[in-house]
């Protein structure tokens, strides 16, 4: 079989598979992962969406009272990295984000959606025939946009993340459940893939006291935890997890200064593995 690491080469692999007949996922599958506005109106989740060209759509989406609330998330359709992802609290922010991906190199389409207030997640599945043979819940700390001591509050980028998650059993099983459940209804039967979630009603929550970390935050929850899917990548998790776990899989050397210890969970990159040394 062929296969490809790169999230801008998925649509033409799975062609050149079907042209060669050899085993691939079906194009239809690939073609809605990687458009996001496609996967957000298949898998709404806890959100609320639209889709605009230009910035004179989204003049008359908020004509049309498609805009009712901040802050929102700004992204293009097409896209990887995190690159054109923007929180926004306003709508001068809105016009600029938008303003800013029109000549992008993704294409046209910009996505525009609730921000979920919720813990994010990796999540990593190798599926056989639909069965789970492996699964794995990352944290993803707050993005860039999501942090008051981080320059560059204009983007969305990751900053870190912890192996295992801290997310409670049950809200473990939601996110597994619920994401194979879209993986399968999609097509995506067989193969390895990175998926981008968050957890809304969760038990748990960021905080500051003894270093950044997930912890419950006490509060007396009136609505059951829900997943919401963020998107589908048909491959292993990115260059932030491949570059560190490559080397030391399940047996890191914790003499590296790429990793810390905290709670025996596993801390990725050095350059915030300050916050949780005392």
């Amino acid at each position: 079989g062929i296969t490809t690491f790169t999230d801008t080469y998925f649509v033409h692999v799975a062609r050149a598979a079907i042209r060669l007949k050899l085993p691939t996922a079906p194009l239809s599958a690939v073609e809605t992962a990687v458009a996001k506005y496609k996967t957000r109106s298949l898998f709404p989740g806890d959100c609320n969406s639209f889709q605009v060209n230009s910035s004179a759509e989204l003049r008359q989406s908020m004509s049309d009272g498609l805009v009712t609330a901040y802050p929102l998330i700004v992204k293009p359709s097409q896209g990887w990295a995190s690159e054109g992802i923007s929180k926004i609290t306003n709508e001068a922010e809105l016009f600029a984000a938008v303003a800013a991906l029109e000549p992008a190199k993704h294409g046209t389409h910009i996505v525009i959606e609730t921000y979920l207030d919720g813990p994010e997640v990796d999540v990593n599945f190798v599926l056989q025939d639909g069965k789970i043979l492996f699964y794995e819940l990352v944290d993803d700390f707050p993005c860039t946009s999501e942090r008051d001591d981080l320059p560059g509050r204009e983007n969305f980028l990751e900053t870190e993340m912890l192996y295992p998650s801290n997310l409670p059993p049950n809200e473990s099983d939601i996110i597994r459940d619920e994401l194979r459940s879209m993986l399968v209804k999609l097509g995506f039967h067989t193969g390895v893939f990175h998926l981008e979630a968050r957890i809304t009603n969760s038990s748990m929550a960021y905080t500051s006291a003894n270093g950044v970390d997930l912890r419950p935050h006490g509060k007396q929850l009136t609505q059951a935890p829900t997943a919401t899917l963020l998107e589908i990548n048909q491959r292993a998790p990115g260059i932030m997890a491949q570059y560190r776990l490559e080397e030391w899989p399940y047996d890191p050397d914790f003499e590296s200064k790429e990793y810390y210890e905290h709670e025996n969970r596993i801390f990725v990159d050095e350059d915030y593995a300050a916050a949780f040394q005392t």
